[in-house]
């Protein structure tokens, strides 16, 4: 028993992504981030930095943001293309949650794999509504201390 505890320690040592411990990387921008109103559900992950998202844009709709990927690289040189966030470290089933928190099987959201200015590869919800009539978050961070109505 002792040599399978052990000889198990080591594959995980050098093949950490064939764990069934993994951890996956997910981008928060809005509500989700710590002291945000929605912030509550991300109980049971762990922060790890703070990150920008290239080639994005935020918009309020109502009390929350919205974030909409560019679809054009060209694009991504108009000022307030960053998207200032939140990553954390969070387990399969946080992240099959936050999928109903973010109402994706409604069609509200999508969520897709990014990769951060950092480098961190993320999980983050696209917004899949309309923006043209919103307000667009000029600094691309969203001030969590928006009340909620």
């Amino acid at each position: 028993p002792v040599s399978v505890i052990l000889l198990g320690y080591f594959w995980e040592m050098r093949h950490p992504l064939l764990t069934l411990s993994h951890m996956l990387r997910l981008f928060v921008y809005g509500t989700l981030k710590r002291g945000g109103s929605l912030s509550r559900n991300m109980e049971g992950s762990k922060f790890v930095c703070q990150d920008t998202l290239p080639n994005c844009d935020l918009y309020m709709v109502e009390w929350y943001p919205a974030l909409k990927q560019r679809q054009q690289a060209s694009e991504a040189t108009v000022p307030g293309t960053l998207v200032h966030g939140e990553v954390y470290e969070i387990t399969q089933e946080l992240l099959e949650h936050m999928d109903g928190v973010e109402r994706v099987d409604e069609g509200l959201y999508e969520r897709k794999q990014l990769t951060t200015s950092k480098g961190n590869s993320v999980w983050v919800y696209l917004y899949l509504g309309q923006v043209e009539e919103l307000k667009r978050i000029e600094s691309g961070s969203f001030d969590v201390t928006t009340p909620k109505v």
